[in-house]
C-alpha cells in the first residue's frame, strides 16, 4: 500500500515538473516566434486610467447634538449596603436519587424465555424481495 503510494507522489511530482518545465514563458531577452512577435505587437497599447474627481469637502454640522449621556452608566453612583448578603439564606440540601436496588427484576407482563440448548441454530428466512419472513430453530 505505501509503494502505490509513494509510486503516486512520484509520478505526480514529475509531472507536474514535466509540465513547469514546458509550459515556462519566454523572458523579455529570449528569442520569441514571428507568430507571437505578431499578436504582441497587435494590441494597441493601454490608456492611463483617468484620475477621479476630487471628493467634495467633508459637511460639518453646525452645532453638534449629543444623543446619550454616557457618564452615570460608566459611573454609577455608589450606594449604600443595606441588609442581608445574599449567602445569608438557609442551606438547601439538594435533592437526592433513590438508591438503584441490585438486581433489576424483570418485568411483570413478560413471559420468561429460556435459553437455546446446546447446539441449537437459529436460520433468519428471506424472501424473494430479500424482506425478512421468519426465523427457523433447529436442534
Amino acid at each position: 500500500m505505501k509503494s502505490w503510494i509513494i509510486v503516486g507522489l512520484t509520478a505526480a511530482c514529475l509531472s507536474v515538473g514535466a509540465y513547469l518545465v514546458t509550459a515556462k514563458k519566454p523572458t523579455a531577452g529570449s528569442v520569441a516566434s514571428p507568430a507571437s512577435q505578431s499578436r504582441l505587437q497587435a494590441t494597441p497599447p493601454e490608456k492611463p486610467a483617468a484620475a477621479p474627481a476630487k471628493p467634495a469637502p467633508p459637511v460639518v454640522l453646525a452645532d453638534v447634538v449629543e444623543v446619550t449621556d454616557l457618564d452615570p452608566l460608566l459611573d454609577p453612583p455608589a450606594r449604600p449596603v443595606v441588609g442581608a448578603p445574599f449567602d445569608a439564606e438557609a442551606a438547601v440540601v439538594p435533592a437526592s436519587a433513590p438508591a438503584a436496588p441490585d438486581r433489576i427484576p424483570p418485568a411483570a407482563d413478560e413471559p420468561a424465555v429460556a435459553p437455546l440448548p446446546p447446539g441449537a441454530v437459529v436460520v433468519p428466512v428471506f424472501g424473494p424481495g430479500g424482506q425478512l419472513l421468519g426465523i427457523r430453530y433447529f436442534f
